[in-house]
Parts: structure tokens; sequence; C-alpha cells
């Protein structure tokens, strides 16, 4: 199990000869993601004030789950790709809490929190496209573990 968690890490990630066209692509992704991610929340509180009681409960759990997601990483003190030497990092980041991806958490909860709002339903697929899009640039990029390859990380230490 092991070996083909760190085969589809090798497989996802940048490695030390990225893609010329890809890794900007990621990077923006990465950088950015959480950030388009948080702009269609306020289109949304914008837009539709029917719903802004909800969204602004959206809001508080992203942060809850944001702090859930911090928490649980500093538990596990799972070492990120860059730092155990598996992959390049081609964003500056901490060396420490690479699981779970607070990006990834927080942005499919909003995105299935859209999803169980009738009046929101169609921004939750762009949402969950753009969640899959900056989990798999942080990937990329070096600064993640994919969500399944951690228990072989964490078994490995």
């Amino acid at each position: 199990m092991n070996a083909l968690n760190l085969s589809l890490f090798h497989w996802l990630a940048a490695g030390t000869q990225p893609t010329p066209w890809v890794l900007p692509v990621a990077l923006v992704f990465a950088l950015w993601g959480s950030w388009l991610c948080a702009g269609v929340v306020a289109v949304a509180l914008w837009r539709r004030p029917a719903d802004r009681v909800y969204l602004c409960v959206v809001a508080a759990m992203a942060g809850l789950t944001s702090l859930g997601a911090h928490t649980i990483a500093t538990a596990l003190n799972v070492s990120r790709p860059f730092v155990q030497g598996l992959a390049p990092a081609y964003i500056s980041h901490a060396g420490s809490g690479s699981l779970p991806s607070t990006h990834a958490s927080v942005m499919f909860m909003v995105a299935v929190a859209f999803m169980l709002r009738p009046g929101l339903r169609r921004l939750s697929v762009p949402l969950l496209a753009l969640a899959a899009a900056t989990g798999w640039a942080r990937v990329y990029v070096g600064v993640i573990f994919r969500s399944t390859s951690w228990p072989a990380c964490c078994w490995a230490r």
C-alpha cells in the first residue's frame, strides 16, 4: 500500500521537472483557489439576499472546519512532501501539518453546503471543481499529499 500511495503521489506531483505550462496553472490554483471560493461566497451573499443568514452560517462553519483541520494536522504532525524530500515545493510553505489539507477541507465543505441549499445549488458544481483543482494544484506544487496517501506517510515515520 505504501508503494502504491507514493507512486500515486509522484504521478500527481510536479517533481523536479514540471510541465512548463502546467506549473503556472497549478500555482494560480494553489495560491488563489481559496480566494476564488471566498469570492463566490461573497457574490452569493450580495446577489442572494434570501440566503444571507444561511451563507453566514456557512462562513462560520468554514471557520470551524479550518480550525478542525489545523487541529488534526497539528496532532498528526505529518511533515509536508518537500520536507520529506519527495518533491520540491514550488510555493513557500511551513514544513509541518500537511494532513488534512485545510484548503480542501474548507472548500469542499462550502461546496457541499451550497449543494444542500436549492437556491445555491447551481454554484456547487463550480465550487466542487474549484476545490478539486485547488487540491490537485497543492499536491502538484509539493505542499500536500493527496488525501489517501496520508496513512502511508504516517506509517512510514
